[in-house]
C-alpha cells in the first residue's frame, strides 16, 4: 500500500539529478518518461488523485524537455 500522504510524496526524490553529458540526452529523457509512466498504474483511486496528477506533470515537463532537445539537436545539425 502506497503513503497517500500527498505533502510527503511530493517531497520524495523520483530521479536523480544527473543527465549524462556525452551525447544525445535524448535516450535519458525517454527513459524518464518510461519511468515516470510505469509509476501511473500504482496510482489508483480517489486518495492518490494528487499523486498521479504529480507524475503527470512531471511526465509533461520531460516530454517538453525532450521535445526542445530534438529542434536543438536538428538545429546544431544543420550547422556541423
Amino acid at each position: 500500500m502506497l503513503n497517500q500522504d500527498f505533502e510527503i510524496f511530493k517531497k520524495l526524490q523520483l530521479e536523480l539529478d544527473i543527465i549524462g553529458d556525452s551525447g544525445s540526452m535524448l535516450h535519458e529523457m525517454r527513459v524518464r518518461i518510461e519511468y515516470y509512466e510505469s509509476l501511473l498504474t500504482l496510482f489508483t483511486g480517489r486518495k492518490l488523485l494528487k499523486h498521479k496528477q504529480l507524475i503527470k506533470e512531471r511526465i509533461d515537463k520531460w516530454k517538453k524537455r525532450k521535445k526542445n532537445q530534438e529542434i536543438e539537436e536538428i538545429i546544431l545539425s544543420l550547422y556541423d
